[in-house]
């Protein structure tokens, strides 16, 4: 048993605009083994003031997003109370109404750690037939966008760092490195303290990051002198 989230997209601009779908099979492959009814993974859903799609599951709380431009469905927020039942209880219930309103605005930051623990395989019914990782899509999404990186890049850092996983640790800085060669001076300071914050640590776990980190570091801040010396 398989559970569809469908969307179709029309550009109301265009006249005649042809109209786009997309189809996505949002149950994970470990639940569909399990001997538990796959109908029952979803629990309730609702949307935001934004038009996000809010479905409380069997163990998380997912947001997805309409991408217009793209036509495409994507995850754009994954929260769980850090628990390994399929099944939430009375009181999880509560916390989940009391976290989750109409608003969609500062939520809690996603349950990054238990994404990198397990990345859930997600497969796609629609032919040709293949699997889907949303969390490691949703990881890569909350790295190249600038507004997910202020608002939760210290608590992705945090779970990387716990987690020991270079090739996150790699993208999120370089992710970082991104942004703050785009980005004004006020935004900057905000994206490099990420990783500032957690240096000691990344030393520690990770020494051979540490030390891309500082040649890296070093290499941009020789380009932003050189930058501000052409515009003198």
């Amino acid at each position: 048993m398989r559970t569809i989230l469908s969307a179709k997209f029309k550009n109301d601009k265009i006249d005649q605009a042809e109209t786009k779908s997309d189809s996505i099979q949002i149950v994970p492959e470990a639940y569909i083994n399990s001997d538990r009814d796959a109908e029952k993974y979803v629990k309730v859903c609702d949307c935001l003031d934004n038009d996000d799609l809010v479905i409380v599951t069997a163990r998380s709380v997912f947001i997805w997003t309409f991408n217009t431009k793209d036509y495409k469905i994507e995850l754009n927020y994954r929260w769980d109370n850090g628990g390994y039942s399929w099944d939430w209880n009375g009181e999880n219930r509560k916390e989940i109404i009391n976290l989750f309103s109409k608003k969609s605005y500062f939520h809690p930051p996603s349950s990054y750690i238990s994404m990198i623990r397990n990345n859930h395989a997600f497969p796609q019914s629609e032919p040709p037939k293949y699997d889907r990782f949303f969390f490691n899509e949703l990881i890569e999404k909350h790295i190249n966008n600038k507004f997910f990186l202020i608002l939760y890049g210290q608590k992705l850092i945090e779970d990387i760092v716990k987690e020991d996983k270079d090739k996150w640790l790699r993208k999120l800085f370089d992710g970082c490195i991104e942004r703050i060669e785009e980005d004004d001076e006020t935004l900057n300071t905000q994206i490099f303290k990420i990783f500032s914050r957690s240096i000691t640590d990344i030393y520690k776990k990770n020494p051979s990051f540490f030390e891309y980190f500082a040649i890296k570091i070093s290499l941009l801040c020789v380009l932003n002198v050189k930058k501000k010396k052409i515009r003198i």
